[in-house]
């Protein structure tokens, strides 16, 4: 890593890259400005407008034993304006998606001499798969890198062995690879709460119990093999004996006199009063208690909170074999799910029923399920009590309710407003000759148009019925997410009931095929002028290119105001916009994470903030849109644009998901998703549901949408340029 070994001009084992185009970037071996050796590298920046990052990687791909490995390396500058040079690591997870952890050095001196720089990460040997180390120029200028070296706990890697993972006991344990093999009694009261006990203590002791959190037990198939007893229980003493057998067969529990740092400023702690609140036997309680006093420090067989705050859900099996998974295996679903809402969702107190009532509800559905349909729709109904806009559908394994929602679609697009399902426009179609039939059957509706039947039921009766199977934070996004689903139908026709200029109407559409059917038209309009005078700007961020935003910053930079659309999924190119809008370093959000070795507790982290770019901010009004399409990096980047010191959000209530967030993995190959972390202002106010509250708020009505109109748009540009005549008045 000292850039001597060299192969075809290029340092061997390091590849170039950059996030915006290579050609204003040279990447060289410099032999003159050398701080030790023949070499070292050279970015510099050549070209017109400065991408994000450019620079050049190197993958070690092995693992190490030890407790810290450290980045170290010298790094020199000259006039490194608009940006800086730094040293990066990441510690590569075993699922290539993510990292386990990750850290940046950056020297932001415009020109500096030779200087030092560190990066130490913590190790966790048995969940890496390699470290990737990088070094890069952010902006223009010109940089060195010279003597890279990387230890482990203070030794030279290149002195140290790789470390083997050895296989966890766990995955050896093959016995119920092909079903559970467990006949459930009828359901009476009784068997009932004794299930939802049996759920609490399993999801206890998988992530508390030392032996379980090393992984020497496939946690899942020591479920089964408990259960046959379990249900045949008679009374709560045999129940709890059979307990406490369990518990005692997984080793004796050492004492643990780990002294566990406090992480910052505690906002949820664990809740664990179902075992006080239980009818256990006081033994068996104290025997939950000793753990729970004495659980699992360190790394963890089952979950990992990674780099970003988010909780990463490890060694989960899918059972993609299995189509429709037996009771054993469903009851495996909901207990899997249910401890993870339980021990790592941080927005849990949020949910719209008290967590512990869910399990009990919900253990008579999944017993209740007679095919792969069934189980979706239960699957999915159990996520929507979550309310959570980032889980919003099954993301894998939900092909059964996709279909279900018919193979035929509407050239029509419509929306709720003011209450209503309203005809919005049409949609493009690709074979004006196939689907003629079709674009004849819509001739009469216009924009505007209320649709208060489809074949012969009432909009809201279906709305109702829909609900359950719709995950949203809030009930906006649940409708907006409806919207698609409308018009929908396993049939080739539907016969709509609608208002027409107050005039009572039916007509039978004619549904396409999908082929047939543009569903998502491309906008290449990213940026430009708009207004009267072609004197504001507007941003649509969805399509945003990093390489963009100097030329905007160059283009607006004498405009009375600028309009930001974020009615949609913003690429991370708007990010770099908001320093410009920023007169002073301004924080614009804190949030909370998970503590790794206290399950259920969640802290505050210091806020993140908003830092001034060098050079002038920007003058002029900032009005960013949104709407219930706002969600997760379009909420996140309306709170860095919000720290503008002019900047306004107009428009409704977003989608309340911020945040980075897990994977989750369910029995029949089902991938959904729970917003990782917690994300507040830094006064603590709730994003999550809430979403961003616009200070003006405008909606769009059914007038609107019958003209045509973008009401959020006028509403903005109203604003700029009532902002732009109150400013000019003062002057004078």
């Amino acid at each position: 890593m000292d850039f001597e070994k060299v192969e075809a001009g290029f340092p061997q084992g390091w590849s170039g890259y950059g996030t915006g185009k290579p050609s204003n970037y040279k990447i060289s071996l410099d032999s003159v400005h050398t701080r030790s050796g023949k070499y070292a590298v050279s970015i510099e920046y050549v070209g017109d407008n400065p991408d994000s990052e450019v620079g050049i990687l190197f993958f070690v791909p092995n693992t190490y034993q030890g407790k810290k490995i450290t980045l170290s390396g010298y790094i020199k500058n000259k006039k490194v304006t608009d940006g800086f040079s730094s040293l990066w690591m990441g510690i590569d997870h075993p699922d290539g998606k993510n990292f386990v952890a990750s850290g940046t050095v950056k020297n932001v001196n415009e020109t500096s001499d030779w200087q030092k720089y560190e990066l130490t990460l913590d190790m966790n040997p048995a969940n890496t798969r390699q470290f990737i180390l990088s070094v890069s120029l952010s902006g223009t200028g010109k940089v060195w890198f010279d003597d890279l070296k990387l230890t482990v706990d203070g030794k030279d890697i290149e002195e140290l062995t790789p470390y083997e993972i050895p296989p966890f006991a766990s995955e050896s344990d093959k016995e119920f690879d092909k079903g559970s093999m467990i006949d459930f009694p009828d359901l009476n009261q009784q068997k009932t709460d004794d299930l939802v006990l049996l759920g609490k203590i399993w999801g206890f002791l998988k992530y508390h119990h030392p032996a379980i959190a090393k992984g020497e037990y496939n946690w899942d198939y020591e479920l089964f093999r408990f259960l046959p007893d379990y249900l045949q229980a008679d009374d709560n003493k045999q129940r709890d004996r059979l307990i406490s057998e369990w518990i005692e067969k997984l080793g004796a529990v050492p004492l643990n006199t780990i002294d566990r740092p406090v992480l910052g400023e505690v906002f949820i702690k664990p809740d664990l009063t179902w075992v006080e609140n239980s009818d256990m036997d006081n033994g068996l309680k104290e025997k939950l208690r000793y753990i729970y006093q004495n659980r699992h420090y360190g790394h963890h067989y089952y979950v990992l909170i990674e780099h970003f705050g988010s909780p990463l859900f490890l060694h989960e099996n899918k059972y993609e074999q299995m189509s429709v998974p037996d009771a054993g295996f469903r009851l495996l679903a909901l207990y899997r799910y249910w401890n993870m809402v339980h021990y790592f969702y941080p927005s849990k107190y949020l949910t719209d029923k008290k967590w512990d009532e869910v399990l009990a509800e919900y253990i008579p559905y999944f017993m209740d399920i007679n095919d792969r349909l069934g189980y979706e729709r239960t699957v999915l109904r159990m996520i929507a009590e979550i309310r959570d806009s980032h889980a919003a559908n099954l993301l894998e394994g939900g092909d059964q309710i996709r279909r279900s929602g018919g193979r035929w679609y509407s050239p029509i697009k419509v929306r709720f407003a003011e209450d209503k399902l309203v005809v919005s426009g049409y949609r493009a179609l690709r074979d004006t000759v196939l689907t003629s039939e079709a674009a004849d059957s819509v001739m009469g509706l216009k924009k505007g148009d209320i649709i208060t039947h489809i074949d012969g039921k009432p909009v809201q009766a279906i709305v109702d019925s829909l609900r359950m199977y719709f995950p949203a934070s809030n009930e906006p996004t649940r409708l907006k997410n409806m919207e698609f689903e409308m018009l929908r139908s396993n049939h080739p026709v539907v016969r709509l009931n609608y208002l027409s200029s107050g005039e009572s109407r039916k007509k039978d559409i004619r549904l396409l095929h999908p082929y047939y059917i543009e569903f998502y038209p491309s906008d290449t309009i990213r940026y430009g002028l708009i207004g009267k005078r072609k004197d504001i700007g507007f941003i649509r961020d969805e399509i945003l290119r990093e390489e963009d935003v100097p030329v905007i910053r160059k283009v607006f930079a004498h405009t009375k105001g600028i309009v930001i659309d974020l009615r949609c999924r913003p690429v991370l190119a708007g990010r770099a916009l908001s320093s410009w809008f920023a007169s002073s370093e301004t924080p614009f959000k804190k949030c909370t994470r998970g503590n790794p070795n206290h399950p259920g507790e969640f802290y505050f982290t210091p806020c993140d903030t908003v830092y001034p770019s060098k050079g002038p901010s920007y003058k002029g009004k900032v009005v960013v849109l949104v709407d219930e399409n706002t969600l997760s990096e379009g909420e996140y980047q309306a709170m860095m644009f919000r720290a503008g010191q002019n900047t306004v959000i107009l428009g409704s209530q977003t989608s309340g998901a911020d945040g980075r967030v897990s994977d989750i993995f369910l029995p029949g190959g089902i991938k959904t998703w729970i917003s990782g972390f917690g994300v507040y202002y830094p006064d603590g106010g709730q994003t999550q549901r809430v979403g961003i509250v616009p200070d003006i708020e405008v909606k769009p009505t059914v007038k609107g949408l019958a003209e045509g109109r973008d009401e959020l748009l006028e509403k903005a540009i109203e604003v700029v340029e009532k902002e732009s005549l109150l400013s000019t008045k003062s002057s004078k």
